[in-house]
């Protein structure tokens, strides 16, 4: 493979996939890791059509390529019943607070003002729905810089069969281009 294929097309194929033929396919793929950053892999599969088997290997390439990069992704859970905010470090990062908990209405004091209000009824909304939380919003950091969010997350009931915490991640997307 010469390396020029992009992410998710094929980086060779063989056979013809007539009867009896075996086909080979070479992917590679950018994936997002636990750790936050991103690594290439390169997937190699063997097709036996008449036995109806494909065998699959993936191999890390993420050395021999120059694009990879770090993305920072963080987690949090509001406990409800003590409307406590704990984050991962990479958020205490993110939003440049220490490591005490936070209460709700701190967060959205980080949340621009333009967003707030949103963020604030769309995050009340998932609760009040049992549904999934998912929006993106500015937050203003103590050094006046923005920067923009990702946040997704989904409710936990209680014992009671209420919500009692959410948790959810949180990406900052402020590098990533816009769309117009």
């Amino acid at each position: 493979m010469d390396g020029s294929a992009r992410a998710g097309e094929p980086a060779s194929a063989r056979g013809d996939g007539g009867e009896g033929s075996t086909a080979r396919f070479g992917y590679e793929v950018r994936m997002l890791g636990r750790d936050g950053s991103y690594r290439w892999t390169r997937w190699n599969t063997k097709t036996i059509p008449q036995d109806q088997l494909l065998y699959a290997v993936g191999i890390d390439i993420s050395e021999t390529r120059r694009d990879s990069e770090r993305v920072k992704v963080g987690s949090w859970d509001w406990h409800l019943p003590t409307d406590r905010f704990s984050v991962s470090e990479t958020l205490l990062d993110v939003f440049a607070i220490d490591g005490a908990p936070w209460r709700y209405q701190q967060f959205l004091q980080r949340v621009s003002p333009g967003d707030r209000r949103r963020v604030d009824r769309e995050l009340r909304a998932s609760l009040a729905e049992a549904q999934p939380y998912s929006d993106e919003f500015s937050i203003r950091r103590p050094d006046g810089s923005l920067c923009r969010l990702h946040s997704a997350g989904r409710s936990i009931p209680g014992p009671d069969g209420d919500p009692d915490r959410i948790r959810g991640i949180t990406i900052d997307v402020t590098d990533r281009p816009t769309a117009r």
